[in-house]
């Protein structure tokens, strides 16, 4: 008997070895896949509404990919394209182009010119401004895909997930409600940039709001039209309900008082870009803006 007791005591210390050794190896998986989930967290997003006077030009960057929303005017380019080289920016992942008003296309020549855009989203329909003649002949010579949207489009881009609605009908009274609107989402927080929209393209938004993913509460909204008052926004900002909000204007053309009032009777903090760029981080939880 005392013969087969040594010979088991040997095979339970090699048994408890690798019982060690699989409990340590599962520790080591642990500690990486937490290390993974913590690196996940470190994860941003980066936000811009640059200063360029009453016109549209915002940027945000995610996990090395980049959206640009609206490119200002004709002489903003170089300026967005300096912030870009200044940021180590060499790439736009996705170009949307809310419409073709000057204030809005007119830097996107030099944009598509000098720095690599895989991809441009744009409303279905043309204009003869030289602005969009410009960009459009920009697109064409570079060989940069355009899709002119029709429908709703949805896609990934860093951590963010993109959602743009186009206009429901062929024809507007108003050009800019063409606009193409933009809905993203990061983590827990999401963002509507409006364009130009006035009273048909709000009240559509406004009525159908069943129809944006997930309704039409944003934690931030680009306020459209540059703050310019409309009958139809009140209703609107009822249905986003934002937090934030901010108002691509300048001290020439500031945003309308009335709009502003509006704002401030539902709380919400306002950033006016007349007061210089506006800036945001968003970890996925919560969402702070600067200037």
């Amino acid at each position: 008997m005392k013969k087969n007791k040594f010979r088991i005591i040997p095979l339970l210390f090699l048994i408890l070895i690798f019982a060690a050794a699989g409990a340590f190896y599962r520790f080591d998986v642990s500690v990486e896949g937490v290390r993974e989930k913590t690196a996940q967290a470190g994860d941003t997003l980066q936000l811009v509404f640059f200063k360029i006077g009453k016109a549209d030009a915002i940027l945000l960057s995610s996990e090395g990919k980049n959206l640009l929303i609206d490119t200002g005017e004709e002489d903003d380019g170089e300026e967005l394209l300096d912030y870009m080289r200044e940021n180590g920016i060499d790439r736009i992942d996705g170009l949307i182009l809310t419409h073709f008003d000057k204030d809005h296309v007119g830097g996107a020549d030099q944009i598509v010119e000098s720095i690599e855009v895989k991809q441009v989203y744009q409303p279905d329909y043309d204009t003869d401004s030289r602005q969009f003649e410009e960009y459009d002949m920009s697109v064409k010579e570079s060989g940069t895909p355009v899709s002119k949207l029709s429908q709703t489009v949805n896609f990934s881009c860093g951590g963010m997930e993109v959602r743009i609605y186009p206009p429901l009908r062929d024809d507007y009274a108003e050009e800019n409600d063409f606009s193409l609107i933009t809905s993203i989402t990061y983590g827990k927080e999401r963002f509507l940039f409006a364009g130009d929209a006035e009273t048909e393209r709000l009240r559509e938004l406004t009525q159908r709001e069943q129809a944006i993913y997930g309704g039409l509460t944003h934690t931030l909204l680009k306020v459209p039209h540059h703050g310019r008052s409309d009958r139809a926004l009140e209703p609107f900002l009822d249905a986003v309900n934002p937090s934030y909000a901010v108002i691509t204007c300048s001290d020439k053309n500031p945003a309308d008082r009335e709009v502003l009032s509006l704002l401030e009777e539902r709380d919400v903090e306002v950033y006016l870009t007349a007061d210089g760029n506006v800036y945001g981080t968003c970890d996925g939880e919560s969402l702070t803006l600067w200037q």
